[in-house]
């Protein structure tokens, strides 16, 4: 066993921490939110016989689930039948595959000879475990993870040896990528595009598979559509949740909206800023020293800043969760830069190396967790479990906050919502709220009716936490997704009987 141990290298020990304490801490951050309970909800009505159907957005009840692409809520489904149901699970999930996504990352650029120092290497793994946008990516419950392993695996895919068994790893490793989310294709026809530019016609051929393992994925995804009937469904879904942050109902034509955001978009992410600009500053300063695969590491990280937003922007609506696109071949390409021998003597390059480790991690995981540590007693999930589990009685049907999803489930109880479109009979079947107060006004609207608070309530905020981080740091909080738990029992007020 220990003979095993000492064979692990250190970027390896370092995934190995990073996942021990994303485990450790796993309800810390972020709160449970919709696009968790998206992509969970479908995987967990099946595991408990419910079939692969949803409550949680823009499908009837009872529909096969087809909002998203499948891949990874099956996945999920299979973790819950291997480990059981519960937040932890769901969670563990995504650290799994992130970390086994960043093992494919490092052996990649390992046998690709673009990082050989074991340090660099650490940091490599460092930077792709701490990230600001990244742990946002495998801490949020999205299928970000399954996104991450897919596309390494591909990477990994063109550093195999021998000719036919490389180019057939890309072709099915691609053939993955669009069951696993359609903002992967623009995503690989920008980075595919940029690589053949920068590395030119030296994998052409291996560029070629990738795009037939594309088209290959669509076919299958069609034709699993098409055999469900859900193909139209799932078009028109899928395009109201990719450009659903621009509605076409408004004054202003939605690319001109989209061309307004997008310098917001290049920079949502500091520390893909802050990657471009150590690029940038290394190759100036050092610029005459460069051979012609240092210049084609800075062409191709510079270049991945601006070009995969853009190509992302048009195609869809590119969110924090999307800049893992840039903030990974920006790390790739500056630890390869820092790790050319020939620019640096080895102990100045040591400790640019470790300073960048620091300050991704200080300004990443290190500082969510810590500010998350501050307000432990309102992040502990079990309590909101507990107090679902004594405010929600056999039979009720509840109208949900995301935040309850997991103790709704366990309990076997009908629940409903925000996002889900209700037919008038479904809605009079509803009689009780557990919401956040905020949204009450809302949803008595959507389901009519009159609506009266029992006084159960599970109401948590650190005031401390956030006045701090609005007054230092405007953009870390996110409302959405770290929220406090915030749950409100409403119960429906019967009609007063008709006099006879």
């Amino acid at each position: 066993m220990f003979a095993a141990l000492k064979k692990i290298p250190p970027w390896g020990w370092v995934i190995l921490v990073f996942l021990s304490l994303n485990l450790a801490t796993y309800d810390w951050y972020t709160s449970v939110w919709g696009d968790e309970v998206l992509v969970a909800d479908p995987a967990a009505n099946l595991y408990f016989g419910h079939g692969f159907t949803s409550t949680a957005h823009l499908q009837p009840r009872g529909e096969h689930w087809v909002v998203n692409s499948p891949l990874f809520s099956f996945l999920l489904f299979g973790c819950f039948k291997l480990a059981g149901f519960g937040i932890f699970q769901d969670h563990m999930l995504g650290y799994l595959l992130w970390a086994a996504g960043v093992v494919l990352l490092c052996l990649t650029v390992r046998r690709a000879r673009l990082i050989r120092s074991p340090l660099a290497l650490a940091v490599l793994a460092v930077l792709l475990s701490a990230g600001y946008a990244v742990v946002f990516n495998f801490r949020s419950g999205r299928y970000d993870p399954l996104i991450l392993f897919v596309v390494a695996a591909c990477c990994l895919a063109f550093t195999i040896p021998h000719p036919g068994w490389r180019r057939l790893a890309i072709f099915f490793s691609a053939a993955l990528f669009l069951p696993t989310a359609l903002t992967l294709g623009p995503f690989a026809a920008a980075f595919g595009g940029l690589f053949f530019l920068v590395a030119g016609r030296k994998f052409f051929t291996e560029l070629a598979c990738a795009a037939l393992g594309l088209a290959a994925g669509l076919g299958a995804l069609c034709a699993y559509l098409c055999g469900l009937g859900m193909w139209g469904t799932y078009r028109r879904l899928t395009a109201f949740v990719v450009q659903s942050c621009y509605p076409p109902d408004q004054v202003m034509p939605v690319w001109q909206r989209k061309l307004a955001d997008f310098p917001h978009k290049l920079v949502q992410d500091p520390m893909s800023v802050i990657l471009l600009l150590c690029l940038l500053g290394v190759f100036f300063i050092y610029r005459k020293k460069l051979d012609a695969a240092g210049r084609r590491l800075v062409v191709f990280g510079a270049a991945a800043f601006f070009v995969v937003p853009a190509v992302g922007q048009a195609s869809y609506a590119y969110q924090i969760y999307h800049c893992w696109q840039v903030y990974i071949p920006l790390a790739v390409c500056l630890v390869g830069l820092l790790d050319r021998v020939e620019l640096f003597p080895v102990r100045t390059r040591n400790i640019c190396l470790t300073a960048l480790a620091l300050v991704i991690f200080t300004l990443g995981l290190g500082l969510r967790l810590g500010l998350e540590s501050t307000d432990r007693a309102g992040r502990d999930y079990s309590k909101v479990e507990q107090f679902v589990e004594r405010t929600v009685r056999p039979g009720d049907v509840v109208m949900a906050d995301w935040q309850a999803f997991y103790p709704l489930h366990k309990l076997d109880v009908t629940a409903y919502y925000y996002y889900y479109h209700f037919e008038p009979p479904e809605a009079r079947t509803i009689n009780c709220l557990l919401i956040n107060p905020d949204w009450f006004a809302t949803v008595r609207d959507k389901l009519g009716g009159d609506w009266a608070a029992t006084g159960e309530s599970y109401t948590l905020e650190n005031k401390f936490t956030i006045a701090w981080l609005n007054r230092v740091f405007p953009h870390y909080y996110q409302n959405q997704s770290n929220q406090k738990y915030n749950l409100v029992m409403y119960r429906r007020v019967p009609a007063p009987a008709k006099q006879p």
